[in-house]
């Protein structure tokens, strides 16, 4: 048959076996683990035999592995049972985010804790698996007894894994029900998005043989490790490196292919997660491990995090007030507009439910849930949030009682308009989709709305600016700090400005300059503005690509603060021009009179809705003012 074994690769628990045949390649995956039990996967790529003669192939193959190394074969031979290899006893309480990941009752890899009900391991653990046959141990420091097992619910691979390289190497798991916190079970902190590469110590902890072809204890072991250069790992893998690995060693220490999955932890954080390698130990081949400060995995990890969701919106509006009947008491009395976020404030008895939606999913935008107190067990709080959002997705009925406002309007009652004549006037990226606006405010900052970056990493944002269309031209640069102000308050929209640093400066030109800020001693009352943006030109129509702008008239604080029921802080200031408005696809914009941006767009209850006009940040108020001139300077 010509075949003959030339490709191996320590997959932690995988191997691939590429064997060549003629002008053909077969690939084989296969678990190490078999020895405990647990059964080898098998993959294909194409192939000339029937299925008669592919069985003989892999005859062939198997039975060279079972047999000792020969002449005609070249045989790398890993050292397939050492997992932390050099590494000493430790205990739970010092490690306390690590758990075993079990297929059914057998312990297959590592994990760390990363929430109450995720855990992150790698993707390579779980590619193929049904969540149904895994199972979580935590709080023990012994592998098969002890602490708590609790079922897995749901695999999160990252989309982008691949088996044949092992790149996107991350998967987090849903449990069905929280980890109980104490000393022996602790959320590990995930390593800040901005942290340098290089020259870092860490500690890989797991469970595995004291040394290649020993015993697997049941203690947790730990072993220290050194960060290796990413240039020298790379050629001695032969390029293999990506972006989303990086690599650590030390000579005699390592991980193998029993702590997949488990946590490369550095300075208290997590810094990677243990992936593949060739061997284990092997002075020659670092360690690789998922990188958990690259934009991709990072992204991945932090959207189930927040636990992001697909909503559907029923087709007459999506402001509602439901009266939901039953034992939960559950009503809906509260509707922000928060452009673009809305927030839905739940009372049940006299604790309160925070949901926070995001309007721009018709665009594609993943809406987002955040949560305050709450009395209820999960099983309980699950019916609360079905109820909620099943009322949001569905036709309106003499049930429920139903106000529409004109949502989707962003620039209502606005005119087209060019970058020439608001050349201060930036568009902020989600990756590639148009979240918000913001304005040029220094060559290398940029000033929006605190709502617009709350709880994002500045690696998935980006500012175009120079350009009167939102999806093309201009300049594309990306966003490397986000400074929201260190006040700014979700709950009531308080304090929402934040300063953005991006990776380089503006070119300055007619179509890019900066905007002045309003003087500190200008006074309130009787002016005129113009707001600027890329929106809707009226309720349920399209989202023009032609930059739009509104003028809009100041309006009395007090009467403000009389619509909105007394939540009008001094840190806003309202402006209304009836059935002319900003609304959720324009926060963080600017509000300019006389040449000066006054305000940033805020917030407000519907858009162009004559009983409430629109909230914008007050640039003149101290404590805005004092946030924006300490980054400036």
């Amino acid at each position: 048959m010509k075949a003959m074994l030339v490709y191996y690769v320590c997959l932690k628990p995988w191997w691939h076996l590429l064997i060549p045949i003629e002008n053909y390649l077969i690939k084989i995956l296969i678990s190490p683990l078999l020895q405990n039990g647990i059964k080898g996967q098998l993959e294909l790529s194409s192939s000339p035999f029937s299925s008669n003669m592919f069985k003989i192939v892999l005859v062939a193959v198997f039975a060279a592995l079972a047999v000792e190394a020969s002449p005609r074969l070249r045989v790398q031979v890993p050292q397939l049972d050492g997992r932390i290899v050099g590494g000493v006893d430790t205990t739970i309480e010092d490690y306390p985010h690590q758990i075993s990941l079990m297929y059914y009752t057998s312990h297959i890899c590592g994990g760390s804790i990363i929430a109450r009900n995720l855990i992150l391991t790698a993707a390579h653990c779980t590619y193929g698996q049904s969540a149904r046959a895994l199972k979580v141990r935590y709080g023990s420091s012994v592998m098969n007894k002890g602490g708590k097992v609790v079922a897995v619910v749901q695999i999160n691979d990252h989309p982008k894994y691949n088996p044949s390289n092992i790149d996107y190497d991350v998967s987090v798991l849903k449990l069905a029900e929280d980890v109980v916190l104490s000393s022996n079970a602790q959320i590990i902190e995930m390593v800040s998005s901005n942290t340098q590469e290089g020259g870092r110590n860490a500690f890989v902890s797991g469970w595995g043989a004291l040394y290649s072809g020993g015993p697997s204890p049941n203690q947790l072991q730990v072993v220290e490790v050194a960060e290796e250069d990413r240039s020298a790992c790379n050629r001695a893998y032969g390029g293999k490196i990506t972006d989303r690995m990086i690599c650590f060693k030390n000579p005699g220490k390592d991980s193998c292919q029993g702590d997949s999955g488990g946590p490369l932890v550095s300075g208290g954080a997590q810094v990677g997660v243990v992936s593949w390698g060739y061997g284990c130990a092997d002075a020659r081949y670092p360690g690789v491990y998922s990188h958990l400060t690259e934009a991709a995995i990072r992204a991945h990890i932090q959207d189930i995090l927040v636990a992001l969701l697909f909503l559907l919106f029923h087709s007459s509006g999506r402001w509602l007030w439901l009266q939901w009947h039953g034992l939960m008491k559950a009503m809906l009395v509260y509707y922000v507009c928060l452009k673009p976020w809305w927030h839905l404030l739940i009372p049940i008895e006299n604790y309160l439910i925070k949901i926070l939606i995001s309007p721009l999913l018709q665009n594609g935008i993943k809406g987002q849930l955040e949560l305050s107190s709450s009395p209820f067990s999960s099983n309980m709080f699950k019916i609360v949030l079905v109820a909620v959002f099943a009322a949001l997705a569905v036709e309106a009925s003499p049930r429920l009682r139903v106000q529409v406002p004109q949502l989707d309007g962003r620039i209502v009652g606005g005119v087209d308009t060019t970058i020439e004549d608001y050349p201060h006037q930036i568009s902020l990226m989600y990756y590639t989709s148009h979240i918000c606006g913001g304005s040029i405010i220094a060559r290398n900052l940029i000033l929006t709305a605190a709502h617009c970056t709350y709880g994002q990493s500045a690696r998935a944002l980006k500012v175009r600016y120079g350009s009167s269309v939102m999806n093309k031209g201009g300049k594309v640069v990306a966003v490397v700090q986000i400074n929201d102000h260190p006040k700014y308050n979700p709950s009531n929209i308080d304090y929402d400005v934040s300063v953005l640093k991006l990776a380089e400066d503006v070119v300055l030109s007619s179509n890019a300059q900066i905007i002045e800020m309003v003087s500190s001693n200008t006074q309130e009352g009787g002016r005129n503005a113009f707001v600027s943006g890329w929106g809707a030109l009226y309720s349920g129509g399209p989202s023009p690509n032609q930059l739009q702008v509104v003028e809009v008239a100041e309006e009395d604080r007090s009467a403000c603060n009389r619509a909105y029921g007394g939540k009008i802080t001094d840190r806003m200031i309202c402006f209304k021009n009836p059935g002319k408005d900003s609304c959720q696809g324009d926060s963080g914009g600017p509000l300019v009179s006389g040449g000066a941006q006054v305000g940033v767009v805020s917030w407000g209850y519907g858009c162009a809705d004559a009983r409430y006009p629109g909230v914008y940040s007050h640039l003149t108020e101290a404590a805005i003012r004092a946030h924006i001139v300490s980054v400036m300077n």
